[in-house]
């Protein structure tokens, strides 16, 4: 009997029950090696992709309209609109949310981008997990879409803010093989300019 989707109750399968792992045909054994596989499929199908980019959600939720403004120059795109409009829409598991059904504005998505943003969501973290955490994901892949790994739980929880983001966030060490051959484009980058991704 198939268990269903999402939506199908206590028997729907969740994501990580249900995809396989492309290199060995087997379940993913976590979520973060999950995360991994995915970081590699984006980054090959990247490279073979005239237009294509990686924007961290935390800067989306740092600032929304200084991200948009910061594409719209990137890739010379053209809005029907005068202003940037966030309240119309919020996407959250694959569903659009109106504004009557909670977008942007609702307390609800304010206190998940506050718990992103302050830190916060990094409560339980001692440095034990840290370390598990960190066993588990490849510092090239994540470097590769602007992610920095942290041993310091302490520098980890740091308030993500327009001058942490530089300072703490971003990773500063250039990239090893395989990921040297291929830039992905960071919005984040034009943020933090003097952080190079590559050595000299």
């Amino acid at each position: 009997k198939p268990l269903g989707g999402r939506k199908g109750g206590p028997r729907a399968p969740s994501e990580l029950e249900g995809d396989r792992d492309p290199d060995t045909g087997r379940r993913f054994p976590s979520v973060l090696a999950m995360r991994e596989a995915k970081i590699r499929d984006f980054l090959y199908y990247t490279a073979h992709l005239d237009f294509s980019g990686h924007v961290a959600c935390r800067d989306f939720m740092l600032d929304p309209k200084e991200m948009m403004t910061q594409l719209q120059q990137r890739y010379s795109l053209v809005s029907d609109h005068n202003q940037i409009e966030l309240s119309s829409c919020v996407h959250e598991h694959g569903e659009c949310k109106s504004k009557e059904e909670g977008g942007w504005d609702d307390p609800s998505q304010k206190k998940k981008r506050d718990a992103y943003l302050s830190g916060s969501y990094m409560k339980d973290f001692d440095v034990e997990t840290m370390k598990m955490v960190n066993a588990w994901v490849d510092e090239d892949l994540e470097a590769a879409l602007g992610y920095k790994l942290f041993e310091d739980v302490e520098i980890a929880k740091v308030n993500y803010t327009k001058d942490s983001r530089c300072k703490l966030h971003f990773p500063d060490q250039p990239f090893n093989e395989p990921m040297q051959k291929k830039d992905v484009p960071l919005v984040r980058e034009s943020f933090c300019p003097s952080k190079r991704r590559r050595g000299a």
